[in-house]
């Protein structure tokens, strides 16, 4: 069932993670201590975005199960640390992800996806050199991983955040060569070409998001959109001023 339900996750669509939730449940009817369960199907309700309590409350509630049946078992923890970063308020909160993240490396140090998990929690803290050294161990690992856009991607929203435009902008077109359908990619490219000026390339980029997430807009923005979160609010008007330039719909 873990094997079926990870097939659509990796369709990268909302439709893909609908049915792959549906199976991870399914699993959890058949096996309710079935820890990794819990733990991927954590990924499809991030996909799906967390713009409600009852959201929140699922993920949390899926999260804390991994922990409690997965205590020992490092795929599992390291998706319910990235969980509960998601679900942060404050650094405290992204400081409690990773430090489940870290629990879960001590257990398996070459499980690339916890790198590249707590890669994208360390572009959260603010800490971006470490973030790029964490990815590019993930990647080293694992180079023909089903998500090695998404480390890409989070390659490129650690430059975005230590405003390097066009080291953000490179990454982040690889990551939508690899994965054509992410709109965080396409979002870190639109935010990093307009901020180097480029905002030709910045609006094909606004396009290319349009394309992948038709509803998108600078107030609402599809989930899994790590390159954008958890920034200051003076760091989120320059992102979004830079969106409205490029054409992103109110």
């Amino acid at each position: 069932m873990l094997l079926a339900a990870s097939d659509y996750v990796y369709q990268w669509t909302p439709e893909g993670d609908q049915e792959a939730l549906r199976l991870f449940y399914k699993a959890i009817e058949l096996d309710p201590d079935y820890a990794q369960a819990y733990a991927f199907a954590t990924h499809c309700r991030i996909s799906r975005g967390l713009s409600t309590e009852v959201d929140r409350r699922e993920l949390a509630t899926l999260a804390r199960e991994a922990i409690r049946l997965g205590k020992d078992d490092a795929f599992s923890l390291c998706w319910a640390g990235f969980s509960l970063a998601c679900l942060a308020q404050g650094v405290g909160g992204l400081e409690e992800g990773a430090a489940l993240i870290d629990r879960a490396l001590s257990l398996n140090p070459n499980l690339a996806r916890s790198w590249n998990l707590i890669g994208w929690v360390r572009v959260w803290l603010g800490q971006p050199e470490l973030a790029i050294e964490h990815l590019a161990r993930a990647m080293r690992l694992s180079p023909l991983d089903f998500a090695f856009h998404a480390m890409e991607t989070g390659t490129a929203s650690a430059h975005l955040r230590a405003d390097r435009y066009e080291q953000a902008s490179l990454w982040a077109e690889r990551a939508l060569r690899n994965q054509p359908k992410s709109a965080d990619a396409a979002y870190a490219l639109a935010v990093s070409r307009g901020l180097a000026g480029d905002l030709e390339n910045a609006r094909r980029a606004v396009e290319r998001v349009l394309e992948i997430s038709p509803r998108a807009s600078i107030s609402k923005r599809p989930g899994g959109i790590g390159s954008l979160a958890f920034v200051s609010e003076e760091r989120r008007a320059r992102f979004d001023e830079t969106l409205r330039r490029a054409g992103m719909p109110e």
